[in-house]
């Protein structure tokens, strides 16, 4: 599974070159035997995934998160040896209780490439004895598996979400929100406004 992740790395590079940068530490892990990205006792950095659903009105369903107490997508830490993008869409079940998705077509299209990869701290956690570590989160879109689904109740996991909300996307790309969906929601505006299913990098 290593040499998956690895393959699933590099493809993101190849169609966002320009985020590399941001992406070193993530690299060096991959490229550096032993490590094992699934364990969450590498506290180095691990595998999360995470799942937007940005319904018809290009709105995206973001939750509250308790313990880190910000709106965000849901997700979390990935099975040993799963597929980034099952993660994220079991992931995004459980929190949501809503099952009347799918993985959005430029997924497909594009060797089920994450549309944002993203490196960042989690603070310690006393109740679950975890000390400071990092997350590295493959970020997947999905869709409405049919039009106006959006309005079905959801039963949301309230052991770790205080509540859910429905943000347009050209709201996301305010300063309120953090950088990753602001990114997220310029990738997705600009593929939607391109042709056929070619995908137009947006520079930061």
């Amino acid at each position: 599974m290593s040499d998956y992740i690895k393959g699933l790395f590099k493809r993101y590079l190849i169609t966002f070159p320009h985020e590399r940068p941001r992406l070193e530490q993530l690299q060096t892990q991959i490229e550096k035997r032993g490590q094992d990205l699934y364990s969450r006792a590498n506290m180095l950095g691990h595998l999360t995934a995470s799942a937007l659903l940005i319904d018809d009105d290009e709105r995206a369903l973001l939750i509250h998160h308790k313990f880190l107490d910000i709106w965000i997508q849901p997700g979390g830490h990935l099975d040993k040896d799963e597929w980034p993008y099952k993660g994220a869409l079991r992931e995004f079940q459980e929190e949501t209780g809503f099952e009347g998705v799918s993985m959005w077509d430029w997924h497909e299209s594009h060797a089920n490439i994450p549309i944002d990869l993203d490196t960042h701290a989690i603070p310690s956690n006393e109740e679950k004895g975890e000390s400071e570590h990092f997350h590295h989160d493959f970020l997947y879109v999905l869709q409405l598996s049919s039009p106006g689904e959006c309005e079905v109740p959801m039963s949301i996991d309230l052991n770790e979400v205080k509540d859910s909300n429905w943000v347009p996307l050209t709201e996301l790309m305010s300063g309120k929100y953090e950088e990753k969906l602001r990114r997220v929601a310029k990738k997705f505006l600009s593929f939607n406004s391109s042709q056929g299913n070619s995908f137009t990098p947006v520079v930061e």
